[in-house]
C-alpha cells in the first residue's frame, strides 16, 4: 500500500469540504480526483486540493487517518501559476548547490522546458512552462 486515507474529513466553518473519505492507493495505480473547482476555502470547490495538501502535511485533519509509503512524495500542479513575475529560474535556485541545480535543471528539461528559456522571466514564459516550474518545490 502506497497510501491509504481511512474516514477523512474537513470542513472549513461550517463548510463540509471532505466528509469521511477512504482511499486506498497501491504500486502501478493511477488516480485523478475529478470534481468542481473552488478558489480555497470560500467558495465551494469539491475539496480536491484540500485532500492533496492534507496528503502533503500542508493541511490539518479535522478526523480521520492517513498513512503514507516513505517511499513517495505527494505532489501537485496548483491551480495558482507562480507570482514570482519578475524572476528567472536560474535567479530562483542560485543559492542552491550545483547538484541541485543540475536536478532541477534535468527535470524541467525532460518536462520538455528549453533550457534558454531559463533566464527568462517568469512572468514572460507560457502558461505550460510556468505549470512544469510549479511542479517543483523549489517555489
Amino acid at each position: 500500500m502506497l497510501l491509504s486515507c481511512r474516514n477523512l474529513k474537513k470542513s472549513f466553518g461550517d463548510r463540509i469540504v471532505l466528509d469521511w473519505v477512504d482511499l486506498d492507493i497501491c504500486p502501478g495505480e493511477r488516480i485523478g480526483l475529478v470534481g468542481r473547482n473552488g478558489a480555497g476555502k470560500t467558495t465551494n470547490g469539491c475539496g480536491k486540493t484540500t485532500l492533496l495538501k492534507m496528503l502533503r502535511g500542508e493541511e490539518s485533519t479535522d478526523a480521520g487517518e492517513i498513512f503514507l509509503s516513505q517511499t513517495i512524495q505527494v505532489a501537485y500542479v496548483n491551480q495558482e501559476l507562480p507570482q514570482r513575475e519578475k524572476i528567472t529560474l536560474k535567479a530562483l535556485v542560485k543559492d542552491y548547490n550545483r547538484e541541485a541545480r543540475k536536478h532541477v535543471f534535468q527535470l524541467l528539461i525532460s518536462l520538455g522546458l528549453k533550457y534558454d528559456h531559463f533566464g527568462i522571466a517568469m512572468g514572460q514564459l507560457s502558461r505550460g512552462e510556468r505549470m512544469k516550474i510549479s511542479l517543483g518545490d523549489w517555489l
